[in-house]
């Protein structure tokens, strides 16, 4: 059905995470869209708690802090230039081993030169609805 494709972002194991809550929740094996509609928020909440969520964990406090940078500074891919100055750095430079260390741990990835998007889709979406640098901040 598109409207998981759409939803899951192409991504085949987040489209597996619906194909297993349709499967679990549908009356029927004809699916439609009540049913995705229906199991969006048990998926979505899936995600936070047993994918994204622990990859951000894998995150030290600095790189999180980049991460949420990286959500706040537009549309991907993102210009580093612009995540350095929201992160608060003077330069790339200030925030470059963050990046680099961030690649290394397959979080993000550079598609090309002055450029950094996240790995895998919708992460920046789950940073935005259930982090903030505010609160990164204060908890630092």
């Amino acid at each position: 059905m598109r409207l998981v494709v759409q939803d899951s972002a192409g991504y085949p194991y987040f489209i597996q995470e619906y194909g297993l809550e349709l499967w679990n929740q549908a009356e029927s094996s004809t699916i439609a869209t009540a049913d995705v509609e229906a199991v969006r928020e048990i998926v979505t909440d899936s995600l936070a708690r047993n994918y994204f969520g622990p990859r951000f964990q894998l995150a030290t406090d600095t790189e999180q802090r980049y991460l949420l940078a990286m959500a706040n500074a537009g549309r991907a891919p993102y210009r580093t230039a612009e995540i350095a100055y929201v992160f608060g750095a003077r330069d790339q430079r200030g925030v470059s081993m963050h990046r680099d260390a961030l690649i290394q741990k397959g979080l993000i990835y550079s598609p090309r030169r002055g450029q950094i998007d996240y790995t895998v889709p919708l992460f920046a979406e789950y940073l935005r609805e259930n982090h903030s640098l505010e609160t990164l901040d204060q908890e630092l």
